[in-house]
């Protein structure tokens, strides 16, 4: 499954980071990043397993801006 981020909307909550640590961790500003990651346009994109779907559910899901997507 396809994991969007837009970094540069990031507010630094840090949810994603306790939800889906094995995808998103926080940059030395405070700011989540997707980890292995491919940069397309004002989105980082990465692949996710789908073992961990419901957990990348819960990072999309409670993302207070809304900048994480999965597909």
């Amino acid at each position: 499954m396809r994991i969007r981020h837009k970094k540069n909307e990031c507010i630094g909550c840090a949810l994603c980071e306790q939800e889906a640590p094995e995808y998103f961790t926080m940059d030395e500003e405070g700011m989540a990043t997707l980890l292995d990651f491919v940069q397309q346009g004002v989105f980082q994109q990465g692949q996710g397993l789908e073992v961990d779907r419901a957990k990348l559910t819960r990072a999309t899901e409670g993302c207070p801006v809304n900048i994480i997507h999965v597909d």
